[in-house]
């Protein structure tokens, strides 16, 4: 316990907060985004030197984790949980507000995520006999990072046991790995909006199921915890001001002054304080900390409840609202006993994030966290009763169907969709959830809606194997069957295979296939390949992107346009069977909307490309959007003759120009620069040559080297001279790159009819076609 006059930072009292959070992210902060390769730190030394140094690190690890452990433990054995637990979430939880009214993504106050206030709710509520002490700024900055290094220590610990077991038993572990840092520090499925309103939706048709489980209807429940997020946040804000305004007046005098009259102590009172004070001589800041430590005995109330005023203003009986915080609400050493190692993979909090103080009041430090673990809370009160869990399940798959359904007719409107189409030979039979068709391009979409255990998340092998399969191998396979029956010539297919659609699957040139879940899987899906291959597991099948519905929402919603929509899950694809990255799908969305995944030279030699802070643009436009700023959207950025391409192919009814548009979408900023100063220089070269008529510029996008750009420049308004030309232009570049599609472009001398006067997609020789061109007629 820390003298009353030790000199320590205070800044319990932060600025203005936000109430919704961001996305936390399992990875560091930083004030920008970044995209490097990551060189193991070991990378020189033996391989026996690097087992052997990492058994080091768990065994420091180790000591650490118990060290750490007994600090927390012992703050909340003599400390008052409410005043702690209040001045942690306060500082903690909160967005900072900047002076333009934006919320600032990993700035300011925030250090611990939610994930360590929930680990610290748990173990105050594990402790024989809580403290009642008041905790100060001091003791609250030695729990703070206790807190802080806790997770980590807990992880590397495992370090211990590297090199040792069978070869199975080591790759299990890291499957294990995966999940559990997964399942100790990622919070948030979505952003808030958005959870909240598919939350809503997926609970409508349950109202009988969920008031028998928990006295409220879905919406009550999901409204009773956003009406606690948002008057915690309120409350908190109004509180921080007081001593936030004390703190910044110019003497002694004044700071105590108004301290006093805001605690509301009498004459008296004051009287003897401020003499103890003035006998201590205490600085300004030593004032400033002592001022701040009293206060924050007030802060408790900010996040205390009463059950009747919440059923008052809810407009629902007083009986429904006691049910549901009954239900999911802990008392006070409600977990007495519990060994709190427990809690970093299974902590009651995720299901009961509630505090009971007695028959008509609660706390509520952490309401997000309802959300933030919403599908474990509904397995739980929905799946206790097999009536109940029938039902649930029933919703959850149909509510997924009509979801995805949904989002890929608003992205791509008009265009011809199927669901739900069964195909077989006599050897097989399938069934694919949704066929969309965008011009000669096929997405196969699988949707998953099965639920992942908490066990699993907790790293249970045989769990976690099993989802794996169901939940991301399985639907592949299928994809990948149905794919290759519809790539085979029709001549040359079994005679007893039948699709039952009535899409036209005639002149496709590509398939693309995705699987999408309900539930975000510890981000293993943004790259499952990596897992399968450090675990051992070889498919046979190359294997499609799968996304959350949430991250597919954001990903359309981001993106917008509908050809650069396709061109996102066609590369994102691809992407991930040729590069090995680290990062999940919202920080991939960030890469693609700076390079459009032109970024595969980063990747040569079998380098991770780690994206840390991809998504932060992204995260600070939703959010802000969510709290009702509104800022420009994120986009990938074109140079103008770009942008006049993608927005000229997006608008004619041209048959191939799908595959025009994902070639030419797949330049990187940088590059189209140096294309258009390339075209430019060009230009003006003809110009001062009358008598140079033709010539041609080509180049691939960087990684997608099967597909190229040649543009040619031509004085001629003659229609077959232009067309011997581009022919020429297009062997060029089949001569001298990999490519075997060459998107040909003519443009005259003038430039009258920019962005172009005539494209067509040529084929390589080698390639069969029915046609080898595809004509876009001047417009």
């Amino acid at each position: 316990m820390a003298d009353d006059d030790e000199e320590v930072e205070s800044n319990w009292a932060g600025p203005e907060v936000s109430p919704f959070g961001l996305k936390d992210r399992n990875g560091p902060d930083s004030d920008h985004s970044t995209i490097y390769l990551s060189k193991h730190p070991l990378s020189d030394f033996s391989f026996e030197d690097r087992q052997s140094f990492a058994r080091e690190m768990g065994a420091t690890a180790e000591r650490e984790f118990s060290e750490a452990m007994a600090v927390i433990t012992n703050h909340f054995d003599t400390h008052d949980l409410g005043v702690t637990l209040a001045a942690l979430a306060s500082k903690h939880l909160g967005r900072p507000v900047g002076p333009d009214g934006i919320l600032e993504y990993g700035k300011g106050t925030v250090v611990l995520p939610q994930s360590k206030i929930e680990l610290a709710q748990a173990i105050a509520l594990s402790r024989t006999s809580s403290g009642t002490e008041a905790a100060t700024s001091a003791d609250l900055h030695r729990l703070t990072a206790a807190l802080d290094t806790i997770t980590d220590s807990f992880q590397r610990r495992d370090l211990r046991f590297v090199g040792t077991g069978s070869v199975l038993e080591q790759q299990r572990r890291i499957i294990q790995a995966r999940l559990r840092g997964h399942t100790t520090v990622v919070r948030n499925w979505g952003y808030f909006n958005h959870v909240y309103d598919l939350l809503s939706r997926l609970l409508d048709p349950l109202d009988a199921q969920m008031r028998s489980a928990v006295g409220l209807t879905g919406r009550q429940l999901l409204a009773m915890f956003r009406l606690l997020i948002e008057a915690v946040q309120l409350r908190t804000v109004q509180l921080l001001v007081e001593p936030a305004r004390w703190c910044r007046l110019p003497c002694n005098e004044d700071i105590y002054a108004s301290y006093a009259e805001g605690m509301g102590y009498s004459e008296s009172e004051r009287g003897k304080e401020w003499a103890e004070i003035q006998s201590r001589r205490l600085s300004r800041e030593m004032l400033q900390a002592y001022v701040q430590d009293r206060f924050l005995a007030r802060l408790p109330a900010a996040y205390a409840f009463s059950i009747p005023s919440l059923a008052e203003y809810l407009e629902v009986e007083e009986l429904q609202v006691r049910r549901a915080v009954n239900t999911l609400a802990l008392p006070i050493r409600g977990l007495d006993g519990a060994d709190p190692e427990g809690f970093f993979l299974a902590n009651p909090i995720w299901s009961k994030p509630l505090i009971k103080i007695d028959e008509d009041s609660f706390f509520a430090f952490a309401p997000a966290a309802f959300f933030s673990h919403s599908f474990q809370i509904l397995n739980d009160l929905l799946g206790a009763d097999h009536k109940r869990s029938e039902a649930y399940s029933r919703q959850r798959a149909d509510f997924l169907e009509k979801e995805v359904a949904g989002l890929f007719f608003d992205v791509f409107k008009g265009a011809p969709i199927d669901t739900n189409v069964t195909w077989s030979t006599d050897a097989e039979e399938g069934e694919t959830d949704l066929i969309v068709r965008v011009d000669s391009q096929l997405l196969l979409v699988e949707v998953k809606a099965g639920k992942v255990s908490a066990a699993a998340l907790r790293g249970g092998l045989k769990r976690a194997e099993k989802h794996i399969d169901e939940l991301l191998l399985e639907p592949a396979r299928q994809s990948a069957r149905l794919a290759e029956h519809l790539l085979t010539k029709p001549e040359n297919r079994l005679p007893s295979w039948k699709i039952n659609t009535d899409l036209d699957l005639r002149g496709i040139t590509r398939v693309t296939r995705l699987s999408v879940t309900l539930e975000d899987f510890a981000t293993i899906q943004s790259h499952l390949p990596s897992l399968l291959e450090q675990i051992g597991i070889e498919d046979t099948v190359a294997l499609p992107a799968t996304l959350s519905v949430s991250d597919l929402h954001t990903v359309f919603e981001i993106l917008e346009e509908p050809w650069q929509c396709l061109h996102y899950l066609v590369r994102r694809g691809e992407l991930q069977n040729r590069v090995r990255y680290l990062g999940d799908e919202l920080d991939l969305l960030g890469l693609y909307l700076r390079t459009g995944f032109a970024l595969m030279q980063f990747s040569e030699g079998g380098a991770q490309l780690t994206l840390q802070g991809m998504s932060d643009d992204i995260d600070t436009y939703v959010t802000n959007r969510d709290a009702g700023v509104e800022l420009p959207k994120p986009r990938r950025r074109f140079t103008p003759w770009f942008a006049a391409m993608t927005k000229r192919l997006s608008n004619i009814g041209l048959a191939g120009k799908s595959e025009m548009l994902l070639t030419i979408g797949s330049f990187s900023l940088e590059t189209q620069i140096e294309f258009e100063q390339a075209i430019s220089e060009l230009r003006e070269k003809m110009r001062a040559d009358t008598g140079h008529e033709n010539d041609c510029i080509y180049g691939v996008p960087k990684g997608w080297d099967r597909e190229g750009v040649a543009i040619h420049l031509s004085r001629t308004a003659n229609r077959q001279q232009q067309m011997e030309r581009e022919i020429v232009a297009a062997s060029h570049l089949f001569e001298n790159t990999d490519a075997k599609r060459c998107l040909v472009i003519t443009q005259d001398l003038d430039g009258i009819d920019y962005p172009y006067t005539r494209c067509g997609l040529a084929l390589s020789p080698d390639i069969e076609a029915e046609e080898p061109w595809t004509e876009a007629n001047r417009l």
